[in-house]
């Protein structure tokens, strides 16, 4: 560390695009030595953020919509954080709207097939599939969430591994 600044406020000058650090102290590290003086404005020329980016930080990625999470994501890449959560949590988004679809899909072949049991089976039958799902779902986006698949991936695995269950069960019931 060569410095650093304590201060009680901070404020951004919207017309200069700069940030100013009032009342504070300045302490310079040169070796073992400590250098402070006092200010009542410095201006700071190294913070690459702005106050809306602060705001940004305090909502949840799951209260976000798609273009903030867009900007999330791009905020994050520009400061050189991982941004694999956020784009697990983007790409999320669209792979689950498939859901209900896939859910259909795979219970088409449940319902056509008469059991014994009748319709509360195949209805208990289509509940317990749609929950392995979204288990399925959860235990992926973990998986992605550790780094061991890609976001993208990670978004898509549960939806490309029920889908392809779905068709065969499809064209067993066809066959």
């Amino acid at each position: 560390m060569r410095s650093r600044i304590d201060m009680p406020r901070l404020k951004y000058d919207t017309l200069k695009a700069d940030w100013i650090a009032l009342n504070g102290l300045k302490h310079t590290f040169e070796g073992t030595k400590q250098h402070t003086f006092y200010f009542d404005t410095l201006k700071l020329d190294d913070l690459n953020f702005k106050p809306t980016d602060l705001s940004k930080k305090q909502i949840k990625m799951q209260e976000m919509n798609l273009s903030e999470l867009d900007d999330l994501i791009e905020t994050q890449e520009r400061t050189g954080n991982d941004p694999t959560i956020t784009l697990i949590e983007y790409d999320s988004r669209y792979a689950f709207a498939f859901t209900s679809l896939i859910v259909v899909l795979f219970g088409l072949p449940i319902s056509a097939n008469r059991r014994k049991g009748g319709l509360a089976v195949q209805v208990g039958i289509s509940i317990l599939v749609t929950f392995i799902y979204l288990v399925f779902m959860k235990v992926s986006q973990a998986f992605g969430k550790n780094g061991a698949m890609d976001p993208l991936l990670t978004a898509w695995f549960a939806n490309i591994i029920f889908t392809a269950a779905a068709a065969i069960s499809i064209y067993k019931v066809r066959h």
